[in-house]
Parts: C-alpha cells; structure tokens; sequence
C-alpha cells in the first residue's frame, strides 16, 4: 500500500515518465477536474453562512498536498499567544487517528489523537489540543469547556464553515505549487486564486535554494494585501528516544554518523535541518506521511544500520511517539529525538503586529 500510495505521489509530482506514466496522468487529470468541481461547490455551500465564535479564529493552512511547516508554527503562535495572556485552544481534524471520536478523557496517545495533534499536546502544557474533523463544533466546545478566547485553526485554509480573524498560509519555498494542477493530477488543494482569502503568507524553507523574488511577485499579484513573511526550521533540542528527559545536546550530531526516520510531508526538510546540526547523513528510510509503524519496520532499520556502522537513528518529533513503543528491546543504534522549531527570519514584526491587530479590530 505504502509503494502505490509513493507511485501515485510521485506522479503528481511529475517524477515518473514512460507511456504508462502518461496515460496515469491523464485520467488523474481528469480526477483533477472532478476533484475541483467538488471543491467549487462546497466551499460556495459552506461560505454562504459562516459559524461565527465569539472568540478569535486564527488559521494556520496552505494550498497544497504535503508538509509546508504549519505544526511548527501552530507551536509558535500558541506560544506567542499564551506569552500575551490569551486563553488559547488548538483545533485540529486529528490525520490518521483510529477513532472516530476524541474526547479528551481517552486521547493520550498517537493512535486515538492523530500524530501531529499529539505531538502537540504533549509540547502545550496551557494549550489544550481539542481534536474533532467538526471545527465548528470544536470551536464551540472550547469556548464552553476551555473558556477560550483565541482558537488556532491547524489546517483550516479549507475551513470554509467557520469565520476566521486571521487567514496565515504556509507555503515550501522549494516547491510552492508543484506542477501547478489539482490533486491528484498535482499537489494543489484548491486553485491558486483561493490564495486571495490569505491575510499572511509564511514562506518555509528558505535556506535551500529557491527563486525566491519570484515566488513573492507571483504572491504578490495575487494578494497584494497580504503579509509576506519567511522562515526556516532550526535544530532546537536532541533527546533519547527512550528517555525524553535525558537531553543530549546538539554537538552531540557534530561529524556523527546517523540515519535518518521519518514519516512526515516533507523529508527533504527534515534532512537539511539535521545536516545543519553538522551530522553526516549515511542512509534515510522514509515512510508515507503518517505511517504507521510496525515492529517490523523498526527492526529493519535496527539492523540495517548495524550492518552500516551507522552511529545513531535521528527521527522526528512527530514520529517519536509512534516509534517510542515499538523500539523496547530493538538492537541497534541509539534513537535520537530531534526537536526544531521555526524561525521567522524576515518581516518578524510586521508578523507580530498582524498578529495582535486582530485583538484590536
């Protein structure tokens, strides 16, 4: 399942070629034109009457299939928020989790939550993270339970339903649009016209190479209104696996041999972020995005880096907790937790006054 769901991801990406290739991509086109008429119809349904809260709404999206670093900077704002005395509550659909239903007496792990969300209630200690794939309803259950006065939409540029005060799209630098079609032809959510609902444009990954003047022109005939603000993931701790509370310390990578796990949007982030904590990176083992983990998988990588001398296993924070309680027991390297957070390295203030200026309106 794991390899058509890569094949199929791999020609929307424009990456596989040969006849049978192409034939793919034409009926994924003709997918694609299905998959937008679905799309014109129900957000005109949803936007014609709005679930308005009297809290404020603050949207954290993008326009794309794929990682883009919103989690990241849902962390960030909810931070920032809280930093400002706000009583905030983090709304999330839960991707990936096995029950139908989350109420927080029995979402404690990555399975019932969903990977993301989990990850972030375990960093929010003020922040509870209310999942339910009805926003509206979540909303309103924080506002009654939560006493919340700042609701942070996570993947809500599609929340159509829901009134929002602020409107933040997050957007990969190295690959803005993809080929610039519509799933599953491409990796396009909604036209890119939908991109003038934005009030903010976050543009990740900039360290990597990338045009980035043209990028923000082409933003910028869209949305002139829009915010532009750019930013990058930095290293921002290291723990074992086993032992969250034992931190090791970033110089721990420096010339460290490792081997990198991950089953996260945008692996190609991921690896850029461990090579600038200066480890050497010697094999990648990248699962679809949410995978689930198995036994076998871990021991897979157990042993193949033992056949490889490989020193450590780097994975993510939002793997971690998928991998924690299959790894008991598995020979191998140690497993090392990489901690990043986001950097906002242009337009930081304007960011932040945007930011506030909802409170204000």
């Amino acid at each position: 399942m794991a390899m058509i769901a890569e094949y199929f991801q791999d020609l929307a990406l424009d990456r596989r070629r040969g006849c049978f290739s192409l034939v793919l991509k034409g009926l994924l086109w003709l997918l694609s034109l299905l998959y937008w008429l679905i799309i014109a119809v129900v957000s005109r349904i949803r936007s014609v009457r709005p679930v308005s809260v009297s809290s404020k709404v603050i949207s954290v999206g993008n326009i794309t299939w794929g990682g883009t670093g919103k989690t990241p900077l849902v962390e960030l704002l909810g931070k920032m928020l809280v930093e400002d005395g706000r009583k905030v509550a983090v709304l999330t659909r839960g991707y990936g989790r096995s029950s139908a239903a989350c109420k927080a007496a029995h979402c404690r792990d990555a399975s019932t939550m969903g990977d993301e969300p989990y990850m972030l209630s375990r960093k929010f200690r003020d922040i509870p993270v209310i999942v339910n794939s009805d926003r509206a309803a979540a909303a309103l259950e924080a506002q009654r339970a939560n006493k919340a006065d700042t609701l942070i939409l996570d993947d809500g540029f599609q929340q159509w339903g829901l009134r929002k005060d602020l409107e933040i799209v997050t957007i990969d630098a190295m690959n803005p649009f993809g080929n610039g079609y519509l799933i599953p032809r491409g990796i396009l959510r909604e036209p890119l016209r939908a991109l003038r609902r934005a009030d903010v444009f976050v543009l990740t990954n900039v360290d990597a190479p990338a045009d980035m003047l043209a990028l923000k022109a082409r933003l910028a005939a869209i949305q002139p209104a829009g915010l532009i603000v750019t930013a990058r993931h930095t290293p921002a701790g290291l723990y074992m696996l086993s032992d969250p509370s034992k931190e090791c310390g970033l110089e721990r990578l420096s010339a460290q041999t490792a081997a990198l796990v991950c089953a996260i949007g945008n692996p190609r982030s991921f690896r850029r972020t461990v090579e600038s904590a200066k480890a050497v990176v010697a094999a990648e083992f990248v699962f679809t995005d949410h995978h689930r983990y198995s036994r076998a998988d871990i021991e897979f990588v157990a042993q193949a880096c033992r056949r490889q001398n490989i020193g450590a296993i780097i994975t993510t924070e939002k793997d971690a907790a998928k991998i924690a309680p299959l790894a008991a027991g598995v020979e191998g390297p140690d497993i090392l937790v990489l901690r990043v957070r986001l950097e906002i390295i242009e337009n930081e203030e304007q960011f932040s006054r945007r930011l506030r200026g909802i409170y204000s309106a």
